[in-house]
Order: C-alpha cells, then sequence, then structure tokens
C-alpha cells in the first residue's frame, strides 16, 4: 500500500517516461500533422547496444542506416556517419525516414518500432522485424524476411543537391524538435527534483 501512495501535491498531467521495450529498438514517431518531425528515437537499450553518447564540446555519436537487398541495417560511430544523434538519442531526417517507410511499407499515421539484433563480429545491427501501436495501442508485428530478395522494379534514385529552401526546412524542423525536447526534458527534471524532494 504504502508504494501506492502519492506523498505531497500530484503533478498535473507529467509522468515519468517509461520505456516501451526493454530491448533494442528505433522509434520512429507517427506523422501527426503537416510539417511534423520525421523522427528516429533510439530507446535505452538501443543507446547502450549502440554505445551512443550524449554530445558535447568533445563527444558525439553518429548513426548510419544501410541496405541489402531487402534487409535493413544500423551501425554507430563517434566519429563519422550519416546523422548525429541530440542528447535524447533522436534524430530527424526526411528522406531516411519516407525510405524506409516506403521500403518497408509502414504507416507514416502510427509510431513504427524498428527491432534491432547484433550482427555478430560486424560491428553493426539488423532490423529483425518491426511493429507498430496501430492506432490503437494494439502491437502490430511485421515480420521482415531474412533471405535476400530480388526486386523486379529497382527504383534509381538520383543524388540532387540539396536546395538553400531544403536547408533551411532542414534547420527549423531540427530547431523545433530540439526545442520540444528541452522543454521535455525540463519538465522530467522538474518531476524528478519535486519526488525527491517529497522524500
Amino acid at each position: 500500500m504504502r508504494d501506492a501512495i502519492n506523498w505531497g501535491i500530484p503533478n498535473a498531467g507529467r509522468t515519468k517516461k517509461e520505456e516501451q521495450f526493454n530491448t533494442p529498438v528505433v522509434t520512429m514517431s507517427a506523422i501527426i500533422k503537416d510539417g511534423a518531425g520525421r523522427k528516429f528515437s533510439f530507446n535505452k537499450a538501443a543507446a547502450e547496444a549502440l554505445g551512443l553518447v550524449k554530445p558535447d564540446e568533445n563527444n558525439a555519436s553518429y548513426v548510419s542506416f544501410g541496405f541489402n537487398g531487402n534487409d535493413l541495417y544500423c551501425k554507430s560511430s563517434i566519429t563519422e556517419g550519416n546523422f548525429k544523434t541530440n542528447k535524447s538519442f533522436s534524430f530527424s531526417d526526411k528522406k531516411m525516414f519516407e525510405y524506409i517507410v516506403k521500403s518497408k511499407e509502414l504507416s507514416i499515421s502510427s509510431e513504427n518500432y524498428l527491432h534491432l539484433e547484433e550482427v555478430e563480429g560486424e560491428g553493426m545491427f539488423k532490423i529483425v522485424k518491426t511493429t507498430s501501436n496501430n492506432d490503437g495501442g494494439e502491437q502490430l508485428s511485421i515480420e521482415i524476411p531474412t533471405s535476400e530478395i530480388v526486386l523486379d522494379e529497382v527504383e534509381t534514385v538520383e543524388e540532387t543537391p540539396p536546395t538553400m529552401q531544403d536547408t533551411y526546412d532542414l534547420v527549423e524542423e531540427q530547431k523545433a524538435e530540439e526545442l520540444g525536447e528541452e522543454e521535455e526534458e525540463k519538465e522530467l527534471e522538474e518531476v524528478e527534483e519535486v519526488e525527491s524532494s517529497e522524500w
């Protein structure tokens, strides 16, 4: 009974964020409105498995996604990579987000979870399955075949340099996301301070 009692004044609508998975998972955020960021978030287990560190003037973590047929891989580095993670172990990238959604036939209206499994001796992780919250809180599991699949049609993507507008949009998207994460972290810190002061 003692554990069920909240001592002091309850926080208005503030709850401590709980881990949904205890295995390494990358969450692709749902797109709930126009202009929303295409966010990838690494849970605690994934951040530990990949060796991600919180960025400061001396340290940073970078992640990359790779493809081999229908297989999807992820690796990290402290020196180079396609995407730099922020202090909450997340990043946003529209092109990569949309490519993964299209290639894995995922819904953008629900959160998608990429489940990682280490490839022994290779220094990388393979996405072994995807699940989603499927709008109703249910877990919809989609198994990814492990055998290489030859596609009948291969879409060719030409690399074009980003325009000034693309760069501006990306910077604005990252600023908005970092601001939201900072506010969320401040709220969590306030909750933890209140909880610790109550004892």
